[in-house]
C-alpha cells in the first residue's frame, strides 16, 4: 500500500481555533500566548468586543482543532501542547525537542541575525509565552510526562534528530 503524504502543522492549528471562534488569528495568538493578560484587560476587552471569548472557550477550541488534526492521521502537530491533548491516541509519537539555554540564543542569533542581547530576550519572551500557554493547558501536572522522549537539540544535527525519530516511530510501527 502507498505511504500517506504527511503534513506538518503548526500555525494551521491557531488558523482553524480563530475561524471556530470568529477571532482574528493574531488576537488569538496573543491571548494564547501572553502570561500577563490580567482581569482589567479582559473585562475591558469584554466590554468592547462583541465576539469576546472566556480563556476557558479558547482553549477548549484549540484542543478541539488539535485533536480533529491528530485523528486524520500521517501528521506532525508542532507545538500548541499537541502531545498532551493528543496523549489517548494510541498510534502516535510525541516527541520534545529542548536545548540548553546558550545553545538556543546563539542558534536564534545565528539564523536570524539577532544580536547576542536580543536573542536572549527573544528567547527568554519565548519560553515565558510557552510556559504561559502549558500552564493553561496543563495546569500544575507535570507535562514531561506526556513525551515519548525527549531529544537535546545541542548533541545532534537537524539531520539527526530526524533519523532519530524515524527509527522510533518505525520501532513503534507508525508506518
Amino acid at each position: 500500500s502507498a505511504q500517506p503524504h504527511w503534513k506538518l502543522i503548526s500555525k494551521e492549528i491557531l488558523q482553524k481555533s480563530a475561524e471556530q471562534l470568529n477571532l482574528d488569528p493574531d488576537f488569538l495568538r496573543n491571548v494564547v500566548t501572553d502570561s500577563n493578560r490580567g482581569m482589567m484587560d479582559q473585562i475591558v476587552e469584554s466590554l468592547s468586543s462583541h465576539s469576546f471569548k472566556s480563556d476557558a472557550k479558547i482553549l477548549k477550541t484549540i484542543q478541539h482543532v488539535i485533536r480533529q488534526f491528530a485523528e486524520q492521521g500521517s501528521v506532525i502537530i508542532v507545538g500548541r501542547g499537541g502531545a498532551g491533548i493528543c496523549s489517548g491516541i494510541d498510534k502516535a509519537l510525541h516527541v520534545r525537542l529542548d536545548a540548553p539555554l546558550e545553545w538556543r540564543i546563539n542558534e536564534i542569533a545565528t539564523k536570524l541575525e539577532f544580536t547576542k542581547e536580543y536573542a536572549s530576550k527573544f528567547v527568554h519572551e519565548h519560553d515565558k509565552q510557552r510556559e504561559a500557554f502549558i500552564s493553561k493547558l496543563y495546569g500544575d501536572k507535570p507535562e514531561v510526562f506526556v513525551y515519548d522522549f525527549v531529544v537535546n537539540c545541542g548533541h545532534f544535527t537537524p539531520v539527526q534528530i530526524a533519523e532519530i525519530i524515524y527509527q522510533t516511530a518505525v520501532t513503534k510501527k507508525l508506518f
